[in-house]
């Protein structure tokens, strides 16, 4: 049985453009790091494994990079290739991830 559910962070309104953010849980049944990969390459089924769309927020870089590892990985067991998703942590600026995820900037003076 697995843990993995998706929680809509932000609510959609009629007219209103926005960009799609979802939190989604994994589970606990295995190694964090084997899910994410798991759930990242789901519905791969093109030559080349697009992940540019995605935006991933990580606790360390180093956290980013053992991710970009496994991906990498299960692309060449395809003979494939991976474009990356963004791989962000909280220390990040935040001005890259309100302009890669298209939300509006609010500003107080």
């Amino acid at each position: 049985m697995s843990d993995q559910f998706e929680l809509p962070l932000v609510e959609h309104r009629p007219g209103e453009q926005s960009a799609e953010v979802t939190r989604t849980f994994l589970g606990w049944d295995r190694p964090l790091l084997t899910l994410a990969v798991k759930h990242l390459t789901r519905n791969w089924t093109a030559r080349t494994l697009d992940l540019g769309h995605q935006l991933i927020i990580v606790s360390t870089k180093q956290a980013g990079h053992r991710l970009r590892s496994p991906l990498a990985l299960r692309a060449s067991e395809r003979d494939a290739g991976v474009l990356p998703p963004a791989v962000v942590t909280p220390a990040d600026r935040i001005t890259t991830i309100l302009l890669f995820t298209k939300l509006p900037l609010v500003l107080e003076v």
